[in-house]
Order: structure tokens, then sequence, then C-alpha cells
């Protein structure tokens, strides 16, 4: 059986740059993401342990934006209805109306029995973390949500791309990298084609 989704409590900031994520439920939090990830609509925003019964936290609808801190301290964090899980950032993360079609788009013609890993901004994207280093993944390895896929480089700021998020299963096979190293990306370009 598939791991069940619960959308996450969102509460934007009087200056509306800023949102915080806070949890629906009493449970037990863990595996948030990493500050400067990027989180779009539907995206993973970790996990939560209701009685025993695990729940992917995903962000709302049109949410979305750069972790820009983590408000709890462990890896597994006891947290109460509407408890601070983290503090996203607004500003240039936002697909314009058109990129945003163009995304849903290729996620729906995805060749046969397969998924699209969009690029979630313009910016240029990395395979590694440094130059000497090995790829984060490579044609064939099995990913999970929540994993680092690559970086995307936008304004001198290296924030990871992570699967996960709408219409994307858990766990899933690379099948295709897309971009080159080093590539210039725009918002809403495949990167991955992946399958379960």
């Amino acid at each position: 059986m598939g791991q069940r989704t619960l959308p996450a409590k969102v509460e934007k900031t009087s200056e509306d740059e800023r949102i915080i994520v806070r949890s629906p439920a009493v449970g037990l939090y863990s595996h948030h993401p990493e500050p400067g990830s990027i989180l779009t609509e539907g995206g993973r925003v970790g996990r939560l342990t209701i009685l025993n019964r695990q729940y992917t936290l995903v962000l709302p609808p049109r949410v979305g934006g750069r972790v820009e801190k983590v408000a709890v301290d462990d890896k597994v964090t006891p947290v109460e209805y509407g408890e601070e899980l983290l503090h996203l950032v607004r500003r240039g993360w936002e697909f314009p109306e058109e990129d945003r079609q163009e995304a849903e788009a290729a996620r729906e013609f995805a060749p046969g029995g397969t998924h699209v890993v969009v690029s979630p901004t313009d910016g240029v994207f990395y395979r590694k973390p440094r130059p000497d280093a090995p790829p984060y993944v490579n044609v064939g390895d099995r990913v999970v949500q929540g994993q680092t896929l690559g970086l995307v480089e936008v304004m001198k700021c290296f924030n990871p791309i992570q699967y996960g998020g709408p219409g994307l299963p858990e766990e899933a096979e690379i099948v295709e990298i897309c971009v080159e190293d080093g590539a210039e990306i725009k918002a809403g370009q495949p990167l991955f084609r992946v399958r379960e």
C-alpha cells in the first residue's frame, strides 16, 4: 500500500514574502527538507507519524518557496497541531503561469509508464555537488521522495532539486537524464524521466 499524503497547514506572514509551514496534526515529524531546498506545490515537506501511521506531508496547491529555516532541531520531533515546521521564502521561486502550464504538460505527456521531474526555477543545472564528486544520481538508480537529484544555481545560490511532488511515485528508477551538467534550464523544463 502506498504511503498516505497529508497537506501541511500554511500561514503567510504580513509582508507576504514568507510562508510558515505548520503541522496539521499531533504526531512525530521527521525527514524534513534541507535549508535552501526549493519546494513547489504538492512538494514533500517531511513525514508525520500519527498513531503509528505514516503520512507524507505535502504543500497545498499554489504554495511554494525556498526553505529558509527548519524550525525543529532533531531528526524525529514530537509536534503539536499548528506547530511551526519550516519557513519558506517566496521571492523568486514562483512559476509564471505559462511555465506552470508547460510543467503540467511535460508531466502529462511523459512516454509510456514514465513520469517527469521538472525544474522548479530558471538557473544552471548541476549533477554533482562539486566538480570532482560523483553525480547525485545516474540512469538505473532507484530514488525515493526527498532524495537530492541535482542542484540548480540561481544568483550564486545552489539549491537542491529533490525528488517528489504531485503525480510522482514514492519510489522510482531514473530512466533518463534530460539535461547536461552545467546546462542553463528554465522553470518547468524536464530534468529527469523516471518509472516505478
